[in-house]
């Protein structure tokens, strides 16, 4: 069964009421005595992050400061990792 939760929190709420399994980063897992965390060894998963704003601050000065940095790190990150432009 594959449901995709809302949150992480969901996600854990979800694993912990016993509906099946969830996959979240070892960053996120935080502790929740009721769940059990185990590495997946040979598996490759990636994931994907977002940089975004509401189109009227696009141009405030901190906005475009954290822009700016988030593309001068963007060619450390794996190849998928593309920009797109908002509309």
């Amino acid at each position: 069964m594959f449901s995709p939760q809302g949150s992480r929190e969901a996600l854990q709420e979800a694993v912990a009421a016993g509906l099946g399994i969830g996959i979240v980063s070892a960053a996120e897992m935080g502790r929740d005595d009721r769940l059990v965390a185990f590495d997946a060894a040979d598996v490759k998963l990636e994931s994907w992050e977002s940089v975004v704003c509401l189109k009227e601050r696009r141009n405030v000065r901190t906005v475009q400061a954290f822009y700016d940095l988030a593309e001068a790190v963007r060619p450390a990150l794996p190849t998928k990792a593309k920009r797109r432009k908002a509309s």
